[in-house]
C-alpha cells in the first residue's frame, strides 16, 4: 500500500452521483458547503468508501499509474485459461481458521485479518499470490463500482 494518503469517495443516494472529495475529516461537511444546509440526517444520504491504497493494472493516458481502487469497486481478475471473475473490493476484517505449523500444540487456530479483500459469490477472499510472487491485488482491473454499475454483477447485485 506504500505511500498512499487516506482518501474517500461518497455515493449520494438521493442524486445517484459519486463524489471524490478527499477531505477525510470533513467529507460530509464539504459535500454540503455549497448550500450551508448540513444536518445529521444528511449522513444517511451518503455511503462512504475508502481508497484501498491500491491501483489496478491497466495503464492509460488518464491513469498512467493505474486507476485508484476504492471499496465498492467492481474489479475483474483473470484467473487463467481465459476465465475472468468479477469481484467486489471490500475493506474490513476477515476471520479464518488456519492450519498451524506441524509440531505446534494445536492443529489449527482462528485468526482475524483486517485490510483489503474481495467478495465473490458470498465468499470473502483474501488476495492470493501466484507462483511468480504476484498478488491478485496487482492483477485486477477496475471495471466499475456497485453503485453506478450494478449491472456488472448480474443477478448478484
Amino acid at each position: 500500500m506504500g505511500n498512499s494518503r487516506l482518501k474517500f469517495r461518497a455515493w449520494d443516494k438521493d442524486f445517484e452521483l459519486m463524489d471524490y472529495r478527499t477531505t477525510p475529516g470533513n467529507l460530509l461537511y464539504a459535500l454540503h458547503a455549497e448550500d450551508g444546509d448540513y444536518d445529521h440526517e444528511d449522513e444517511r444520504r451518503y455511503i462512504l468508501m475508502q481508497f484501498s491504497g491500491l491501483r489496478d493494472n491497466k495503464r492509460t493516458e488518464e491513469y498512467p499509474e493505474g486507476q485508484e481502487i476504492y471499496e465498492g469497486d467492481v474489479v475483474e481478475l483473470d484467473i487463467g485459461d481465459g476465465e475472468k471473475r468479477r469481484l467486489i473490493v471490500r475493506i474490513g476484517t476477515v476471520n479464518r481458521e488456519v492450519v498451524c505449523y506441524p509440531g505446534f500444540a494445536v492443529k489449527s487456530t482462528k485468526v482475524s485479518m483486517t485490510g483489503v479483500f474481495f467478495e465473490w459469490e458470498g465468499y470473502q477472499l483474501l488476495p492470493c499470490v501466484d507462483d511468480d510472487g504476484i498478488s491478485d491485488s496487482e492483477k485486477v482491473e477496475v471495471i466499475g463500482n456497485i453503485y453506478e454499475h450494478p449491472h456488472l454483477l448480474g443477478d448478484k447485485a
